[in-house]
């Protein structure tokens, strides 16, 4: 979750930047030119300040943000295959070759890393499943959500497939700019130059600052839990306030220090593929594949529905087969950053 976070500090930050810039000096440097110092960092600033600020409650305290959110990226994404089928218009079809092994293979940790992190379902899920009445309603409510995301997301694959695939000059050279350009590391940044459309789409990322809180709000929740932080306190007799975590202002307090770690992971590290890479290929294999894997097969050998004759309106139709595909699954997706970590291998596209 951590590492969540601090892929959207960094990805905001640079998306606030370079969205000042283009905006106003229509170049990548204006921002910085205009400040005299290294503008992320005061992205850095602002992102976090907003995150945190929306991070004075709880999960229910949040429903707004998460409907601006999904809005949002609806949104953004259609926008994003508006611009895919001008440049598809203007410039022609640029499809690179389906099968190219020998180039595609450096990037195999980057497609199980991104793969992976994509499966959110970890952002507290509890929290947002108990509020839901009835309870077998939120079998439907998955399935349409998958469908229309699954079609959103293919659309937009493939729209960036025919326009961008087998093109090599990059979004955010300094010099001789032009676009259509190369998948950037930030797909937003392909549509800089696109007047009303390249600015929504680029500041999008900044715009996680309706996301954040959600991670933080379940960041500070599961480690005020896990850790006997609140148990130190106490016996230490320092900072006793931090004890009445019912209050908002409390709340907020944890938040901010609790992401304290985040400010020293991305002044430090502001390579996006990266950050989505090792937290979905590593830490995501594990939490969103190998322990609910395991936990569905345990509590199917416990068969809860006749321990407690009890009906299980959210008991899946999925079979032992699908434990098997998620487990080989993550497997695969560990080994791909394993190897990429030992060679070296593969770049930030």
């Amino acid at each position: 979750m951590y590492g969540a976070i601090c892929l959207k500090y960094v990805s905001g930050a640079e998306s606030f930047v370079l969205g000042i810039s283009y905006t106003f000096w229509h170049n990548e440097t204006g921002f910085e030119e205009f400040i005299h110092f290294d503008p992320y960092y005061l992205g850095i600033f602002v992102f976090g300040f907003f995150s945190i600020y929306f991070s004075f409650g709880n999960i229910e305290n949040a429903k707004v943000l998460q409907v601006v959110t999904t809005l949002l990226r609806f949104i953004v994404t259609g926008l994003m295959c508006i611009g895919s089928l001008y440049y598809i218009d203007k410039a022609g079809s640029k499809p690179a070759k389906v099968f190219n092994w020998g180039d595609q293979i450096k990037y195999l940790a980057q497609v199980f890393g991104n793969t992976t992190f994509v499966f959110i379902y970890h952002h507290s899920i509890s929290g947002i499943i108990y509020p839901v009445r009835p309870q077998k309603d939120i079998k439907k409510m998955f399935l349409y959500s998958n469908i229309i995301g699954t079609i959103f997301l293919l659309t937009e694959a493939w729209l960036a497939y025919f326009a961008f695939s087998s093109l090599d000059n990059f979004c955010d050279a300094k010099e001789n700019l032009h676009f259509p350009c190369k998948t950037s590391g930030l797909y937003n940044l392909n549509f800089l130059d696109l007047p009303g459309i390249g600015q929504i789409c680029n500041f999008y990322p900044m715009l996680n600052i309706a996301a954040v809180p959600i991670l933080n709000i379940t960041l500070r929740n599961n480690l005020l839990d896990v850790l006997p932080i609140k148990h130190y306190i106490k016996k230490r007799g320092c900072c006793l306030f931090l004890l009445n975590d019912h209050k908002r202002l409390v709340k907020g307090a944890w938040s901010a220090i609790l992401s304290i770690p985040v400010f020293c992971i991305v002044f430090f590290t502001r390579d996006v593929q990266t950050l989505v890479t090792y937290t979905g290929g590593l830490c995501g294999s594990f939490i969103l594949l190998i322990f609910p894997a395991t936990l569905v097969y345990m509590a199917r050998k416990k068969d809860c529905e006749l321990r407690y004759n009890e009906k299980n309106h959210n008991k899946t139709t999925f079979g032992t087969p699908w434990i098997m595909i998620t487990l080989i699954w993550a497997a695969m997706t560990i080994i791909s950053v394993i190897v990429k970590v030992a060679t070296g291998s593969g770049g930030g596209e």
